[in-house]
């Protein structure tokens, strides 16, 4: 073969080089987790070419960044390669870490093949080599690492040995899982303990896989101070384990009690503080059908000063059976707080109710408004009261389905103006501001009443035989 044929099959065959890539593998983890990298945890890389039959060689150049927290540990020869001598005959490695690297550029040169000339006895589309990396708990959460790949060159045999230059650089990225800082009680990370931190907890207590790759914090305590854990995989989930169990459960809502208003001035994350207006588990203006059915939710230990009560509801296992919301019961008084969360995927419902001083009228300590046809008890999961030292202890519960009244009043609000309903059941209106102070009382006998408050966060309770509670962010 001339040299003008020998480069004319080499043009070809660079022509068709356009699905000839170098892939990476990753080998610790599932696929679905293959993009990040999580600190403290070494990771495995398989580096593959594909679309080249009978390659009997391959180098390359593989640069990556961050070389202060990542570190190339160690590598091991493929199979693929059908390698019958030392495996240090056939492969080299280059390390330059070794070296003062002041750039942020790691580089590992690799050669590796089967030591033998290319042949039709060659493999196809080989492993080229294993990698492991170490990520150091240096790292810092979310920045980006890249490897790169260059200067390609892969021996194959088509007719005759062709050595190949592949003039591109493949690219890939992972992000970097690491510590970040948890203060016990704030999950909203808004640098303050408050109302919507529970709504937060709600969220995570009924999100489906959400224990997947959670992590425990090591010397874990409820004490308000920075406490650093690595980041789960849904990263808002790992400030919902106020307790640092690992685990985000109603216990986490007695860690925001005992935190309760204490501020920090260094935010754990970069995420926003919910607005009043996504509060959706402050909603307890319920819609009623002929199907909507009231369960009381009770407790028989009223003896005890219980400032707060939470509970996960789950109708996974009846999807005929629909919650549609919870009002709070006589256990506690109409100025506390109810928040609950649906989660309409799983039909899983979270609820948390406390109030500093209960009233303790009754062992109802809510109600839970569920749309089904046929009367249906209910059975409460994670079921647990603390007091106002966040002290814990597990709660017993009785339910009974009970016929729902046709004639609730309901108050409804709309540009600064309360509409009340004409009703025996109504003795008078309460407007609440987010502390509990009751800033405004307004007869039953008032059908409409103009409101001049300032902007803020309100709950509208009307106090009767009934209770309805609303929310209006004035």
């Amino acid at each position: 073969m001339n040299k003008i044929t020998s480069l004319l099959m080499a043009f070809i065959c660079l022509a068709s080089i356009n699905a000839q890539v170098i892939r990476f593998e990753r080998t610790d983890v599932d696929s679905k987790d293959a993009n990040y990298v999580t600190a403290t945890y070494s990771f495995g890389i398989d580096i593959r070419i594909d679309s080249i039959a009978n390659c009997s060689n391959v180098s390359f150049e593989l640069a990556y960044n961050r070389v202060n927290y990542v570190k190339f540990s160690e590598y091991s020869k493929s199979e693929d390669w059908n390698i019958k001598n030392d495996w240090s005959k056939v492969v080299t490695i280059i390390d330059a870490n070794t070296v003062d690297n002041p750039s942020d550029r790691g580089i590992v040169a690799i050669e590796a093949g089967t030591g033998m000339p290319a042949d039709i006895d060659s493999p196809d589309n080989p492993k080229i080599i294993h990698l492991e990396f170490v990520i150091t708990p240096a790292a810092i959460h979310s920045e980006v690492l890249t490897f790169s790949i260059s200067k390609i060159k892969a021996t194959y045999f088509k007719d005759t040995i062709v050595q190949l230059v592949i003039p591109t650089t493949y690219k890939v990225n992972y992000y970097v899982h690491s510590y970040v800082n948890v203060y016990p009680g704030d999950v909203n990370c808004d640098g303050v303990v408050d109302v919507f931190d529970n709504s937060e907890i709600s969220k995570y207590l009924t999100e489906p896989g959400i224990k997947a790759r959670s992590f425990k914090r090591k010397n874990a305590s409820n004490l308000w101070i920075p406490q650093p854990c690595i980041a789960w995989d849904t990263l808002a989930a790992t400030f919902a384990d106020c307790d640092g169990n690992g685990v985000v459960t109603t216990s986490d809502l007695a860690v925001v009690k005992l935190n309760y208003a204490k501020t920090h001035s260094a935010p754990c994350s970069t995420q926003a503080a919910p607005s009043a207006k996504a509060i959706a588990m402050l909603q307890s203006d319920i819609d009623i059908t002929p199907n909507t059915k009231i369960i009381p939710i009770n407790i028989d230990m009223t003896e005890t000063d219980f400032t707060g009560i939470a509970g996960v509801i789950d109708y996974a296992a009846q999807p005929d059976v629909k919650v549609k919301g919870i009002k709070i019961g006589e256990f506690f008084s109409q100025k506390g707080f109810l928040h609950y969360y649906i989660n309409d995927k799983t039909n899983i419902t979270s609820f948390y109710v406390y109030d500093d001083m209960p009233t303790k009228h009754s062992n109802v300590v809510a109600y839970l408004y569920l749309d089904t046809p046929e009367p249906t008890a209910v059975n409460i999961a994670d079921f647990i009261g603390f007091d106002d030292n966040a002290n814990i202890k597990q709660l017993r519960q009785s339910t009974t389905s009970i016929t729902l009244p046709t004639d609730v009043p309901k108050i409804y609000y709309n540009n600064h103006t309360l509409y009340l309903p004409a009703s025996d059941a109504l003795q008078s209106i309460q407007v609440v501001n987010i502390l509990g102070a009751v800033v405004k009382t307004i007869p039953a006998s008032v059908n409409e009443c103009t409101l001049n408050l300032p902007n803020g966060l309100y709950l509208i309770v009307g106090i009767g035989e009934y209770t309805t509670i609303m929310v209006m962010d004035n």
